[in-house]
């Protein structure tokens, strides 16, 4: 999850639909960020550039 302070705005990722989700701190007004990610990861809002970064998840695990 990340915070927008300033916007009042709740970030978050939804690995099981593959989407980024925001919505109001107050839960209001929830909405689709991004959609159709393969494993969404972490997520890290940048206050200063006004922008939301994110890591995706491998799709598989790496065999040795």
């Amino acid at each position: 999850m990340a915070v927008d302070a300033a916007n009042q705005v709740l970030y978050w990722a939804e690995r099981n639909n593959g989407r980024i989700m925001r919505a109001d701190l107050n839960g209001a007004n929830q909405a689709v960020v991004v959609g159709s990610l393969d494993l969404p990861g972490p997520l890290v809002f940048d206050p200063v550039g006004d922008r939301l970064f994110w890591l995706a998840s491998p799709t598989s695990s790496p065999t040795t």
